[in-house]
């Protein structure tokens, strides 16, 4: 394989062990603890470093040299190794050295740099990496100047993501900055350098003890000025400091206005931070509230959870057009392979991340409360004390005295189980994002506001009108009392209005998770936000793939494509499924019960909205078949015969076959086809 040009280094030493550049007018890059000695003479090309042979020379700092080098046995095989110099082998060096394999090791994400080797070298240890092409997002603001909202937004989106799997993994990076983020040539971002990071379980003490105060001033949090233990909170601070520098071109409290270190700690420690929407007026508000929030001194008042982060900065962020963006760099160069293409991982954002705890601990308690109070209301109405023989009569036992008592409370209380169940387990499996933006306090984009008034809107209107008329006694009551009188019982509406008023808690309960979670929240899903997903990702995708000139490449996009496709489908096919459940049981314990015509009216409003979400389902099938002509004619406009049968494998067959016909949830859609002859 023809070796490639590198856009830059990779694994580009810290600014914290490397010496001043002339491209880098920062006067105060580190604190203590770091040898600044020469790295040693340049090793040639060929030399053996374990099983690796060097090729070239990427970059050098005051721990090491990292060089490109290959497998001696894979040359086909490209990597970066990063070894440590003779100058930088004090206990100090080393034990940090080995925290960062340690570190990379646990890595395996899309916006971490993983690990592929350590080992030793005469002595000397070395770590090798996957090798990275692109700039650092330090050089890129250095050239660029403040970055558009779209594109600092989708940066520190994909950022956030690899914070939050860096916390998850019980580890804490302390050197969050520009320079320790690499944006590929394909719009995905790397975060690297890891030196510095500490695992969270190892002892506070022994941390300081080896490093001192480390890290980078600009960037560095109260806490760890003060030489307090990292925690996941202080990646926040310097990730608001970052947001704030791509926005505005500088970090909130710059080199030169605070150009010493003692300056630096004075404001970090308690200067407030300056706010970003006076140095770049059009941050979203939602986006300015959030960076005041990560640079708030108190670790406990920052986000805590690196996915909330995530939720608010998707809504503005937009696909990165590095052509673009690299483009203002002097040493640029571009590839045949590289050049123009920049959105080959672009539908990451659809992705269902596993919930949060405390977004599991909501669903839960949610979940529990619902079903524990809509149960209570029903069994009051139902053998309250104040429950009527009418509604004992024409409710509980269904009009038939011949049938025992709780058969109409127990066909009642299955469908508050059924019901509830299924709609919270998708919502959880595939509205988790959706619902976290809904109720965000921190989140106030127009779309979400949109939904949040029409969802409002929608269940007021229908939950005032079941209270107008289970509440009023010259509504409902009134009815069981004309009722009652043809069944020979004898009762008034004030009586009777006892029951329903209890029945009106469990009517609420019931409409507003079935109304509002699975008939008006995955249609505003779709048209506010997946609806704009797909058609912009029709888009890019179709762009890259007239550009892409290797066949294998092109299918591998599509088999991406088709996988994020499929996992946008399956929500809406859910939502059908459970709304398929619930039209079986209500036409069938509506053909059972007198009160079919009732039953009837919910199974006409689930039926329709069963057949929006199957006509949703249309929609992306039908958009993903231009994908796949795209891609078997993208190139010069023929068929390549190469990929013919590899473009079959992932057809619109493929994707309906996988995201309907194989789950339980479309099995259930197909079901009604049973009602059509009944």
């Amino acid at each position: 394989m023809e070796p490639r040009d590198l856009y830059s280094t990779v694994l580009p030493p810290s600014p914290s062990l490397a010496a001043p550049r002339a491209d880098q007018p920062d006067r105060w890059q580190t604190i203590a603890g770091s040898p600044q000695g020469d790295p040693g003479p340049a090793m040639t090309a060929g030399r053996r470093i374990g099983n690796y042979v060097v090729e070239r020379e990427l970059g050098r700092g005051g721990m090491g040299v990292v060089y490109a080098a290959t497998h001696q046995q894979f040359t086909d095989r490209r990597y970066a190794l990063k070894l440590i110099s003779d100058a930088a082998s004090s206990p100090g060096a080393v034990e940090r050295f080995q925290r960062e394999v340690e570190a990379i090791g646990k890595s395996e994400h899309s916006h971490v740099l993983y690990a592929v080797d350590a080992g030793l070298h005469e002595g000397d240890p070395y770590l090798v990496t996957e090798l990275v092409e692109g700039y650092d997002i330090g050089k890129i603001i250095r050239h660029h100047g403040p970055l558009d909202v779209a594109v600092a937004c989708e940066i520190g989106r994909q950022l956030a993501l690899g914070l939050q799997f860096i916390h998850a993994a019980n580890i804490v990076h302390r050197d969050v900055k520009p320079q320790n983020v690499m944006l590929e040539p394909d719009g995905q971002i790397k975060i690297l350098d890891l030196g510095l990071a500490s695992l969270c379980d190892a002892s506070a003490e022994g941390l300081r003890a080896a490093d001192g105060i480390m890290g980078t001033p600009v960037y560095m949090p109260p806490e760890q000025w003060r030489g307090e233990p990292p925690r996941p909170a202080s990646d926040v601070y310097a990730f608001g400091c970052m947001l704030f520098e791509m926005l505005t071109g500088q970090p909130p409290f710059p080199n030169t206005t605070h150009g010493t270190v003692t300056a630096q700690r004075e404001a970090h420690l308690h200067q407030p931070a300056p706010r970003v929407s006076v140095h770049a007026a059009a941050t979203p508000s939602d986006v300015a509230r959030l960076i005041e929030r990560c640079l708030q001194k108190s670790p406990d008042d920052r986000p805590q959870d690196c996915g909330d982060i995530v939720t608010i900065l998707e809504h503005h962020a937009g696909p990165i057009d590095t052509a673009d963006v690299f483009s203002r760099i002097p040493d640029h160069r571009t590839s045949p392979i590289t050049e123009g293409i920049g959105y080959d991982k672009f539908v990451e954002g659809i992705r269902f991340p596993k919930a949060t705890p405390r977004a599991r601990t909501w669903f839960v308690a949610v979940f529990g409360c619902s079903l524990v109070a809509s149960l209570s209301c029903l069994a009051m109405a139902y053998f309250g004390p104040q429950a009527t023989s009418a509604w004992e009569l024409r409710f509980d036992r269904l009009a038939n005295p011949a049938l025992p008592m709780g058969i109409g409370f127990a066909v009642e209380a299955v469908r508050s189980v059924l019901f509830l169940t299924c709609v919270f387990a998708v919502g959880y499996r595939r509205f988790s994002q959706p619902l976290a933006r809904l109720f965000s306090i921190h989140l106030h984009t127009w779309r979400v506001w949109v939904a949040r008034l029409f969802l409002a809107s929608v269940l007021t209107v229908f939950l005032g009108f079941e209270a107008n008329r289970l509440w009023r006694p010259e509504h409902a009551a009134s009815g069981m009392v004309a009722w009652a009188e043809k069944h020979g019982i004898t009762t008034t509406a004030f009586d009777e209005v006892i029951p329903y008023r209890w029945y009106l808690g469990y009517t609420v309960i019931q409409y507003t998770f079935i109304l509002g979670g699975m008939m008006v929240l995955p249609v505003l899903q779709f048209l506010l936000s997946d609806l704009q997903y797909v058609n912009r990702s029709l888009v890019l995708f179709s762009e890259a793939q007239r550009r892409e000139p290797n066949a294998m490449q092109a299918i591998d996009r599509l088999s991406t494509l088709a996988r994020h496709f499929r996992r946008l489908a399956t929500r809406y096919v859910d939502t059908a499924g459970v709304m398929a459940i619930g039209i079986q049981y209500e036409y069938w314990i509506g053909r059972w019960t007198l009160s079919e015509m009732g039953y009837l009216i919910e199974v006409v409003g689930m039926l329709l909205t069963a057949a929006v979400m199957v006509a949703i389902l249309a929609y992306v099938a039908s958009r993903y078949a231009e994908a796949v002509e795209v891609t078997s004619f993208g190139r010069g406009g023929k068929p390549d015969h190469r990929i013919e049968r590899m473009v079959g494998q992932f057809n619109v067959i493929w994707l309906m076959k996988s995201a309907f016909f194989s789950r339980p949830s479309g099995f259930a859609v197909l079901s009604l086809l049973i009602l059509i002859f009944t």
